[in-house]
Parts: structure tokens; C-alpha cells; sequence
């Protein structure tokens, strides 16, 4: 009984040293939340399939549309916190992306692998195989990012200027919506982690409010289940053209 008292004291004292540390300093920071949107582009990966009883396919360098301007459109949010207000310095943000890709099945691949056992080396279109292979609902990417800005500069008409760059880490929630053989998925799912780089200016508009283009990289690893006990799996990268509105509170 000593032992956990002491343990949850150890534990309590840790926490109470932490706000004491941490507090101050987010107070002391700026915090800015964010809404954009934009378009991305998706490039071509290959594409695996597993299904039980002898099914596991490869697709190669399959083609995605992003479809960011047709409704659901191309849209993000972010929460950021700067370590001071006016000074240049690190910061961090969460942030959250939805995007799409959707592959046209017309388009014909290299298929290699094997299909109920039986071997496969041939070119064939997407449709012999999918009725339906999108994530339209949502290629979504939710990260943990550190950011560095650099101190204001003035870029004459367009006022006051700031640059910054930023890295971060975080996994891909997509809608999955594969048909295979009469069998359809349509459901989110937790399909592997993401990753993405980005590189901003941001244009002070007055004292709360600024406007900012953005540049951002992104990697997604899915795997994702599928109906009748099978996944697909392939790795995008993906190519970000951000223009959006920031409040500072």
C-alpha cells in the first residue's frame, strides 16, 4: 500500500512539474487556427491485393484521379502553437487533410501474381478485377507536425511576410470503397501511418487575421481490410497546393 501510494505521489509531483513547466509557456506562445483547401496530386503506385484461397495480385503503377474540386472538395484544418508571438522560433501543429483518389478502371496495368492459385503475368484493365477501387470519401491524413518560422519581413504591397517550414508524423484514415467479384467495402478505416513535409508564407491581413499558400509532400502507407477477408495495400505520395485563412487568439 506504501509502495502505491508513493508510486501515485511520484506520479502526481511529475504532473504538477510539468504544468508548471509547460503553462507558461503556452501561454506565453500564440496559438492560430487554420481552415484551406486546395488540390493535390497523387502519383501512380503499385497496388497489392490479397484474398483468401490463393488470391495475392500486384497492379503496377496504377493511376490516380485526386478529384479535388468535385464535391467532397479538397479541404484541411489546423491548431498550431508558436513559441512567441513575434519572434521567430519552433512551433507545433496538428493537422488534419482530406483528400481522395479514385482510379478509373478503364486504365490497363501490368497484373502479376497469382488468382486462386493459378498464376498471373499479363496486362489487363482495372475493371477485370474491381468494380469499384476509390477512396472518395476521404484519403484522409491526420498529423502531429514541428514547425520553425523565421521573423516577419516586409515584401512591400503585399505587407508583412513570414516563412515557414515544418515536418510531421501521423497515420491515414481513409473511406474504402473497393468492389471485388460482388463483394463491396465501404467504411473508414485506421489503414497505416503518414507522413508529409511543408513549406509556407503566410501574409498578415491585420492583427488577428492572415491569409497563407503552403506547399506540402505527403506519403500515406495503407493497408486496408476488405470484404470477404482481404486488404489492399499501396503507398502514395502526394502533392499539395494550399491556399487558406488563419485566426490568431
Amino acid at each position: 500500500m506504501l509502495g502505491k501510494r508513493l508510486r501515485i505521489g511520484v506520479l502526481l509531483s511529475g504532473a504538477a512539474l510539468a504544468s508548471a513547466v509547460v503553462a507558461p509557456a503556452l501561454a506565453a506562445g500564440e496559438f492560430v487556427a487554420s481552415l484551406y483547401g486546395g488540390k493535390a496530386w497523387v502519383s501512380n503506385t503499385d497496388l497489392t491485393l490479397h484474398q483468401p484461397g490463393g488470391t495475392d495480385l500486384t497492379f503496377g503503377n496504377v493511376a490516380w484521379d485526386d478529384d479535388s474540386l468535385e464535391p467532397p472538395v479538397y479541404w484541411g484544418v489546423r491548431l498550431t502553437w508558436w513559441q512567441a508571438r513575434s519572434a521567430a522560433g519552433w512551433g507545433g501543429a496538428l493537422d488534419f487533410t482530406h483528400a481522395k483518389a479514385t482510379a478509373n478502371l478503364d486504365q490497363t496495368v501490368h497484373v502479376s501474381g497469382t488468382r486462386g492459385g493459378a498464376p498471373v503475368n499479363a496486362d489487363e484493365p482495372l475493371g477485370n478485377t474491381f468494380s469499384t477501387l476509390a477512396f472518395s470519401h476521404g484519403l484522409n491524413i491526420f498529423t502531429a507536425n514541428a514547425l520553425y518560422r523565421w521573423s516577419p519581413w516586409r515584401a512591400g504591397e503585399w505587407g508583412e511576410v513570414r516563412p515557414y517550414v515544418g515536418a510531421g508524423l501521423g497515420i491515414v484514415w481513409p473511406h474504402v470503397e473497393v468492389g471485388i467479384g460482388g463483394q463491396t467495402t465501404s467504411a473508414y478505416s485506421v489503414a497505416g501511418p503518414a507522413y508529409q513535409g511543408l513549406a509556407g508564407l503566410d501574409f498578415k491581413a491585420s492583427e488577428k487575421w492572415s491569409v497563407f499558400i503552403e506547399y506540402k509532400l505527403s506519403r500515406a502507407e495503407i493497408n486496408a481490410d476488405i470484404a470477404g477477408g482481404g486488404s489492399v495495400e499501396f503507398k502514395p505520395w502526394m502533392q499539395h497546393a494550399v491556399l487558406g485563412a488563419a485566426y490568431r487568439f
